[in-house]
């Protein structure tokens, strides 16, 4: 079960389990496992190849790879006393398996990870975990993100890092920022709120069950714009 979010709620919860251990040696036990698992994850990063140990191969598959930042504050020891717990953003990434109709195959992730190392330290990591389950060799790619910069600038590196074939990658901006976009738009098109809400609604559906095509010829037209120069 859940152990809680601090040592000393791991210590509560394990000890109503019938396990008495001190905070101070949970703490051990947690920061001796980090480092451990934090060298392997840099060993694999730096080998980048394919892992020949019993890693699942992503080999005829359809998946998706999902990028993001977070949120996570980092605890730094002032020079005498006490602590600086500066916010930081550090970046995700998940992979996962997808059928025919786009929807995501069963519950589990392929994988998951993280670093507060930056974009580059974030390709590094996921070009590694995208050649060692042979990733290049997947039936196809979609990269799904919410449109910042950082991701979208970082892509084509991701690629040639991976060694993946540029033609089984789509690129995809995920439906909440996509739908974001349409709000900003309808807001530009129309004073009246009636108008913005009649916009969005209709666009937002088309934009969840129609084809690209169909969704982008209709924004063209409500817009005046051609299709590939809207958002």
């Amino acid at each position: 079960g859940v152990l809680g979010n601090t040592f000393d709620e791991a210590e509560d919860a394990l000890r109503r389990d019938g396990v008495m251990i001190s905070v101070k040696r949970l703490r051990t036990i947690s920061m001796k496992f980090s480092r451990a698992a934090l060298e392997l994850r840099r060993q694999r990063a730096e080998l980048m190849a394919p892992d020949e140990a019993g890693t699942p191969s992503l080999r005829g598959k359809r998946i998706a790879v999902t990028i993001d930042g977070g949120r996570i504050r980092t605890r730094q020891a002032k020079r005498r006393k006490g602590f600086y717990t500066d916010w930081k953003e550090p970046k995700l990434f998940s992979i996962y398996e997808i059928g025919g109709d786009g929807r995501k195959e069963g519950k589990d992730l392929i994988a998951c990870d993280g670093t507060i190392d930056g974009p580059d330290g974030l390709n590094r990591l996921l070009a590694a975990e995208l050649v060692a389950r042979r990733a290049a060799e997947a039936e196809s790619i979609a990269i799904i993100a919410d449109g910042a910069p950082w991701i979208r600038n970082s892509i084509d590196e991701l690629i040639r890092m991976a060694g993946l074939d540029a033609g089984k990658v789509t690129r995809i901006l995920d439906f909440y920022h996509a739908a974001e976009h349409l709000k900003a738009i309808s807001e530009i098109l129309y004073g009246s709120q009636a108008k913005q809400t009649q916009m969005f609604n209709k666009m937002r559906g088309m934009l969840k069950h129609r084809a690209p095509k169909v969704f982008m010829a209709e924004l063209a037209a409500r817009t005046g714009r051609s299709g590939n120069r809207i958002l």
